[in-house]
């Protein structure tokens, strides 16, 4: 709710508290009438404002624009990577999206022991999506597509329709002609059906690329 509403409200409510309508407001008890007490009355009306505009507020911060998750969507994700993309310079220039299914993915990516989560973005200038991960306790999130080359799958993920967890383990040799990577933790999956697929995955430095199949 913008400020000049909330203010033009307060007004509203000490017009009425000052006016004849509350002054003179009336209500039945046991059978009688009994004389509203103006001041709490007006009191309980400020309250109830002040919450309503608190709750707004919450609810827009995770979907501010026609490109963020709608609020239900949002709430399924952790407040603390909520908080990334809201607090985060870097990261409010992508949007979180939903167009596939699941749109995020939960893994211990780097290792440590800790949840991390993978989530669909949009660059909100250039419109190119990808994939933001937030390691378990980090203020950013580290982009790969959305604007930036990222291996094989360059620095749009248009192409990608599904993905998934790739539970730590052994790799198998796929595409690549590069030895399997040893994954330090679980890696993504991601896919274009009936065409190619690669594992993203941490080496213990930054995100790398594994090609699986053609």
């Amino acid at each position: 709710m913008p400020a000049q509403s909330v203010a033009s409200t307060v007004d509203l409510i000490t017009t009425c508290r000052d006016s004849g309508f509350v002054q003179h407001g009336l209500r039945p008890t046991g059978g009688k009438r009994q004389r509203l007490n103006p001041d709490l009355l007006a009191g309980n009306m400020l309250t109830l404002l002040i919450l309503a505009v608190a709750v707004t507020g919450c609810r827009a911060s995770f979907a501010a624009g026609p490109d963020d998750l709608s609020f239900q969507l949002s709430s399924s994700l952790s407040p603390q990577v909520l908080r990334v993309f809201e607090n985060d310079a870097a990261a409010k220039r992508y949007a979180l999206i939903s167009h596939l299914n699941p749109f995020y993915v939960h893994g211990d990516f780097n290792g440590d022991g800790r949840t991390d989560t993978a989530v669909l973005v949009k660059n909100r200038d250039s419109r190119k999506t990808g994939i933001a991960i937030v390691h378990a306790g980090a203020k950013s999130a580290i982009i790969l597509g959305a604007g930036r080359k990222f291996g094989n799958g360059g620095d749009d993920f248009n192409w990608m329709d599904a993905w998934h967890l790739y539970p730590r383990g052994v790799v198998e040799r796929g595409a690549d002609e590069s030895a399997p990577p040893t994954l330090w933790g679980d890696a993504l999956m991601v896919i274009k059906t009936e065409s190619a697929s690669a594992l993203v995955y941490w080496n213990g430095k930054r995100y790398a690329w594994y090609q699986q199949g053609d």
